[in-house]
């Protein structure tokens, strides 16, 4: 039971066309009093927190109150060093019982914490905070189900956002007859309603059908606002569709009433009116034994407006790469349909890969469209060589085209 400094009078207030979220309107609590105060009085020596420290046999076992002392104690210190209610503090701290007493500390005295991970090095943490939330297609389900897992462990794929405040859309193995299927982010958890969202920001009805992923009610954990700029929130997640929550990312909703992450619609293109995302493409190229890499870009088009370009990398037993080529083309027509099948389909040694191996689609699209000069940010890039290899691949095949006609 939560204990309420100041109970509410309202349980929630939410207005996505202005960007208004409001819960438990009127009521004031303090998280760390819920979290300690209230068990501490009721019994104190109960175990609140069991820290398996890195060498075996080494547990520790730390009480309410034990935790409380710890928390009040960070909370005084850090009011000392002029902390106060509404300044942000990042913890900085490795895994340890006094690195919840930090984050339980900051929320006693009003403080915004966030914390980084302590067991990564600055270089490694940037390429993480970079580099985040790619949808897991059916090949790497597959395999890590079957080599990873030794084809005993399920994979549970699920949607979410720091936004979101929890998962939203999820798999719930625990019902009876509850089935998971590979890349499929599932069903949406309680209290989420999703819907998707067309490019003329009308609602999409139906099965087996495309489109932006966009929330279309509040819920309790979502984000209220961004620090210091409500202006900026609104923007970013209730503009694009007003009266919607706005995920950036683009879903598919099958048959059963499945979804699945297509990507971010960054990602999403649009070839003669069709919107799709490219990880659909390369999900069916990835089906072809003789491709075990690709990634699928879109870029302008005079005629289609956009159209799909696909690097590709073929293994060396494959033997003819055009061959491999044309039958990829009409696996993507038989897979998706005639527009899906990319106009251009590069064969190259690898992929522009970061440190933590996503590739960077930025830097291809880049290519093709004449902007290799202005490429960016590359220090994450795991060999920076590759850039001027995609290059000359990519200037030998515009050669061998203006040749031919």
């Amino acid at each position: 039971t939560l204990v309420w400094d100041t109970p509410y009078h309202t349980v929630w207030d939410c207005d996505f066309s202005t960007g208004k979220i409001g819960w438990f309107l009127g009521g004031q609590l303090n998280v760390s009093v819920n979290c300690l105060d209230q068990h501490v009085r009721k019994s104190p020596e109960s175990v609140a927190l069991i820290w398996e420290r890195d060498e075996p046999g080494t547990e520790v076992r730390i009480t309410y109150r034990e935790l409380l002392e710890t928390t009040c104690r960070l909370a005084n210190t850090l009011k000392r060093h002029g902390v106060h209610r509404g300044d942000r503090v990042a913890i900085y701290m490795p895994v340890s019982p006094l690195a919840v007493a930090a984050m339980l500390a900051c929320a006693r005295i009003g403080a915004v914490h966030t914390v980084i991970f302590a067991g990564f090095s600055a270089e490694s943490l940037a390429g993480r905070i970079n580099d985040v939330g790619e949808p897991i297609n059916c090949e790497a389900w597959e395999w890590l189900h079957r080599v990873v897992g030794d084809s005993r462990c399920t994979l549970v794929d699920t949607w979410w956002q720091t936004e979101t405040g929890g998962i939203c859309i999820a798999p719930r193995p625990s019902e009876e007859g509850a089935e998971i299927l590979p890349a499929m982010a599932m069903r949406p958890f309680f209290g989420i309603v999703p819907v998707l969202m067309d490019e003329k920001g009308s609602v999409v009805e139906g099965s087996n059908v495309s489109g932006a992923l966009c929330i279309s009610q509040a819920w309790p954990g979502m984000a209220r606002t961004i620090y210091g700029d409500h202006q900026r929130f609104v923007d970013a997640y209730f503009k694009a569709y007003p009266g919607y929550y706005f995920t950036g990312d683009g879903a598919y909703r099958t048959e059963g009433g499945y979804y699945q992450i297509t990507g971010r619609m960054d990602d999403v293109i649009n070839i003669s009116g069709h919107r799709l995302g490219t990880a659909e493409i390369e999900d069916a190229i990835a089906d072809h034994p003789a491709v075990p890499e690709s990634a699928v870009i879109g870029y302008p088009h005079d005629i289609k407006g956009e159209a799909a370009f696909a690097f590709i990398v073929v293994k060396d037993s494959a033997g003819d790469s055009d061959v491999v080529v044309q039958e990829l083309k009409s696996m993507v027509a038989t897979k998706i349909a005639k527009y899906a099948v990319p106009d251009e389909i590069l064969v190259v040694k690898r992929l522009p890969k970061t440190r933590s191996g996503k590739v960077m689609r930025r830097l291809l699209r880049k290519i093709i469209t004449s902007e290799a000069q202005e490429l960016g940010d590359t220090t994450t890039l795991e060999d920076p060589s590759i850039i001027a290899e995609i290059l000359s691949v990519y200037q030998k095949c515009k050669d061998k085209q203006a040749a031919a006609k």
